[in-house]
C-alpha cells in the first residue's frame, strides 16, 4: 500500500512539474533582436553538441549558435572562457547552457511531443501527426481544412516553411503536388524525407533556419505554407515577417497561407488575434487579396 501511495505521489509531483513548465513557457517572451547586432563570436562545436544533446531539443546548429550569441551579447565577458578546458565544469557554463536551452524550448522545442522516429515511420498517418503539437492540434481539421484553404485551386508544388511534421498530412491535400519542406530540425526533416520516400511522394526536405533561405530557395512552389511560423521567425529575426512576404510574392502567381495560433501551447488561454492584423494591413498595402479561415485552434490568412 505504501509503495502505491509513493507512486501516486511521484506521479502527482511530476504532473505539477510539467504544468509549471508549460505555464512558464507561456509567460516567457524572447527578446526580439536584430541579428546584425549580435557578436560574431565563434561558438565551439562541443558547446553546440552539448546543448543539442537534450532529447527534446530537435533544433539545428545554426539556431543554437544564434541563441548562444544572444547570451554572449548579454554577457560579453563569457566568450573569453570558451577555450578554457575547465570552462565546461564551471557554474557560468551551466548557467549559460540552461539559459540557451530554455530559449530554444520557447522558440521550437516544446512543439515536439514524440520522436521515436524509427517506430513512427511505419505508424499510421494519424499517429505520426500526434508527434508534433501543431499537427496534433490540426489533425481533427485536416480533412475539411485543405479544401477550404485551396477553394478549388489545387497546388502543383507546395513550399512548407517551418514545416514540423506537416508534410506527413499529405494524404489530406486532395491532390498530389510536389512538396518541399523546410524546418530548423534535422531530425524532423530526415524523418519527413524518409516518410516521403516510403510513400513514393515527390517530396524534398531541408534542415535549415528559414530566416537564412536564399531568394532562389524561396522561389520554389506556387503555394507556400507558413503554419504557426511567423511568431517563431520574428523571434529569431525581428521584422522578418513582412520582409519574407515581400520576398515570397516576388515570384508571380503565388498563394501564401499564413496561420497563427488562437490558443497558448498548454491551451490555458486564448491569444488575441488583433496582434495578427498586420497581415491584413500588409495585404491591403501591397494589393493582395486576403481570405480568412478559422479552426478551433488556428487562424489562416490566404494571401494571393
Amino acid at each position: 500500500m505504501a509503495s502505491g501511495k509513493e507512486a501516486a505521489r511521484r506521479k502527482k509531483k511530476e504532473k505539477a512539474r510539467k504544468d509549471a513548465a508549460k505555464q512558464h513557457h507561456n509567460r516567457v517572451r524572447i527578446e526580439r533582436v536584430d541579428p546584425s547586432t549580435l557578436p560574431k563570436t565563434a561558438v565551439p562545436r562541443a558547446l553546440i553538441d552539448d546543448i543539442r544533446a537534450k532529447r527534446d531539443l530537435l533544433v539545428g546548429e545554426d539556431l543554437v549558435r544564434h541563441v548562444v550569441r544572444r547570451y554572449i551579447k548579454k554577457h560579453p565577458t563569457i566568450a573569453k572562457h570558451f577555450q578554457d578546458p575547465q570552462f565546461v565544469r564551471s557554474r557560468e557554463y551551466e548557467t549559460m547552457k540552461k539559459w540557451v536551452r530554455q530559449e530554444l524550448r520557447v522558440l521550437v522545442g516544446l512543439f515536439v511531443v514524440k520522436h521515436d522516429f524509427q517506430k513512427l515511420l511505419t505508424a499510421s498517418t494519424d499517429t505520426i501527426l500526434q508527434g508534433h503539437r501543431s499537427t496534433a492540434e490540426r489533425a481533427p481539421f485536416y480533412e475539411q481544412l485543405y479544401p477550404e484553404l485551396f477553394d478549388g485551386k489545387m497546388p502543383s508544388h507546395i513550399l512548407d516553411l517551418c514545416a514540423g511534421l506537416n508534410g506527413c498530412a499529405y494524404s489530406y491535400l486532395g491532390c498530389t503536388p510536389k512538396y518541399t519542406a523546410v524546418d530548423v530540425s534535422p531530425e524532423l526533416m530526415a524523418f519527413t524525407q524518409a516518410w516521403f520516400d516510403r510513400h513514393s511522394i515527390a517530396g524534398k526536405t531541408y534542415a535549415q533556419d528559414c530566416t537564412t533561405l536564399s531568394a532562389t530557395q524561396l522561389a520554389v512552389g506556387d503555394t507556400v505554407f507558413l503554419f504557426k511560423a511567423m511568431d517563431v521567425l520574428e523571434r529569431v529575426r525581428y521584422g522578418y515577417g513582412e520582409k519574407l512576404l515581400n520576398e515570397l510574392f516576388a515570384t508571380p502567381g503565388r498563394r501564401v497561407i499564413v496561420s497563427f495560433a488562437r490558443a497558448s501551447v498548454s491551451g490555458s488561454h486564448t491569444i488575441s488575434l488583433s496582434k495578427r492584423s498586420w497581415v491584413e494591413r500588409w495585404a491591403e498595402e501591397h494589393g493582395r487579396s486576403v481570405r480568412i479561415v478559422d479552426t478551433e485552434n488556428e487562424r489562416y490568412y490566404v494571401l494571393e
